[in-house]
């Protein structure tokens, strides 16, 4: 037997407009054995669910429930779940998506203990804004003392998390692109160096570390900017929502080949939903330990906005066009 609960529906790919909230069923009478069901309390925004409704996923069926990211209290748990107890708050991050709901049902293995001191505004932006910002830095960028940075979009969610996190390394310079509105909150934001995309082709600066959230055209003109030894690191697409074609085929031919073997340069792709599926402990790992770095107050989670479910074609239209700073938030009410 099944109940319904307010969630967030993609009913097929397309506009804004395939998005409806409505009641929709939920399972929570006959748990498996290792999930929780869960009452949210708070939900992320991220451009992952916009390439979602877009088709831009084709692994991934419709209609089908967004979210990847909420915070909520256990509300039941299956007979063989170790970690989670009824009333005990928590962090759930599925890159498949299905949280946007009143209530969700979600396997232990997606979900985190969480500190009672950090709030569930500081806790949900961490997944997909921090997680990946941190493995961008230090496992695929190898960020080490006086090295010297550049974020595109770097007021955005996983802009401001890399700015935050560079300044737990001693002597790291940054360099950021934004909107032309936003180079002055950019500063602020502690970019030593913004400027805006139309002037990137004319800088003069070398980079040890590029994290690209953009893809298409930007992903040769990176590859240029690359010191010896430099790595690019694409995080996402962004560049490609309103082409024609999808993202997997926008960069290959951008690649200078012989350029990464001549100049020892690299370029790696970055999925954290993938590196939560097949390298658990590490994301655990790595975690706790934004979670401490949040607790001494070294990084601290901006948040731009907070929308409620009805609200979400407001939101994802406020993502899409590039107006937050931080991150955007979702209540079910």
């Amino acid at each position: 037997m099944s109940d319904k609960v307010k969630s967030i529906i993609l009913t097929e790919f397309g506009g804004l407009d395939k998005i409806k909230v409505m009641d929709w069923p939920i399972n929570s009478t006959n748990l498996r054995t290792k999930e929780l069901e869960v009452k949210v309390s708070i939900c992320g925004v991220n451009f992952a669910d916009i390439y979602t409704r877009l088709g831009f996923l084709p692994h991934l069926e419709t209609p089908r429930v967004l979210g990847l990211e909420c915070v909520g209290t256990v509300v039941n748990v299956g007979m063989e779940v170790d970690q989670f107890k009824i009333g005990q708050r928590v962090l759930c991050y599925r890159w498949t998506g299905g949280l946007y709901r009143e209530r969700v049902i979600v396997e232990e293995k997606y979900c985190f203990t969480v500190p009672d001191s950090l709030s569930d505004e500081q806790l949900v932006c961490l997944p997909s804004q921090y997680l990946t910002a941190y493995f961008a830095l230090f496992d695929f960028g190898n960020l080490r003392p006086n090295q010297t940075v550049l974020m595109h979009s770097c007021v955005g969610g996983v802009g401001c998390a890399v700015t935050q996190l560079c300044k737990t390394v001693p002597n790291v310079t940054i360099h950021g692109t934004t909107s032309a509105h936003k180079l002055e909150v950019a500063r602020l934001k502690g970019v030593h160096h913004v400027f805006t995309l139309a002037d990137l082709n004319k800088q003069n600066h070398r980079y040890d570390i590029i994290i690209d959230p953009l893809g298409g055209p930007y992903s040769s003109i990176n590859q240029s900017l690359l010191k010896h030894l430099g790595r690019s690191i694409l995080i996402g697409a962004t560049s490609m929502i309103g082409s024609k074609d999808p993202p997997s085929s926008s960069t290959g031919n951008s690649v200078e080949y012989l350029d990464l073997v001549m100049n020892n340069r690299s370029i790696s792709g970055l999925h954290v939903g993938l590196i939560c599926e097949n390298a658990p402990l590490r994301v655990k790992a790595c975690m706790e330990h934004l979670f401490t770095l949040c607790m001494e107050e070294k990084i601290a989670p901006i948040v731009h906005a907070t929308f409620t479910f009805d609200q979400i074609q407001n939101a994802q239209e406020e993502l899409l066009e590039r107006r937050n700073i931080g991150k955007i938030l979702l209540r079910p009410h």
